[in-house]
């Protein structure tokens, strides 16, 4: 894609799935934090570790073709998942925090997911929807290990 223009629409789409991107980063961020079972902590450090690779995949693209930089905006639903999970984690007893943090992070992979396809299809330029095939690849990775994560701890 490189050195090929996008078109506003386009630009907005990409914008909006890095933004996405960089809610999923930010939760698993503060997860890490508020796990307590350490190697849940290292899983959520290695899915921010995948997240950030999505982003630094396609937010030097948006840059490169608008000449500016991408700004960070928080989007709605993801600040509102984090405050629900925030909520819900303290209601619940300490031993099911866990998980209800893999539960609610695989609720931000299911919408990453759409979000990434919803993209895909979206975008204009066939190159750029090679780049976002390409990473959907990673995001449904994550997907799939919070799903066997969430299998793996769900309460008997």
């Amino acid at each position: 894609m490189r050195n090929q223009i996008i078109n506003e629409h386009d630009a907005d789409v990409l914008s909006h799935i890095v933004n996405v991107c960089e809610d999923g980063k930010q939760f698993y961020q503060h997860a890490a934090q508020q796990a307590h079972n350490p190697a849940l902590r290292q899983v959520f450090d290695e899915q921010l570790k995948a997240r950030l690779s999505v982003i630094n995949a396609l937010r030097p693209e948006y840059e490169m073709r608008k000449a500016k930089p991408l700004s960070r905006e928080q989007t709605v639903e993801g600040r509102l998942r984090e405050l629900y999970t925030e909520v819900k984690t303290a209601l619940v007893a300490d031993d099911k925090e866990d998980y209800v943090l893999v539960e609610q992070l695989l609720v931000s992979e299911d919408r990453t997911l759409i979000e990434m396809q919803e993209a895909i299809n979206a975008v204009s330029n066939p190159a750029l929807s090679m780049q976002l095939n390409d990473q959907l690849t990673h995001i449904q990775q994550a997907h799939a290990r919070m799903h066997h994560l969430k299998n793996v701890l769900k309460p008997h």
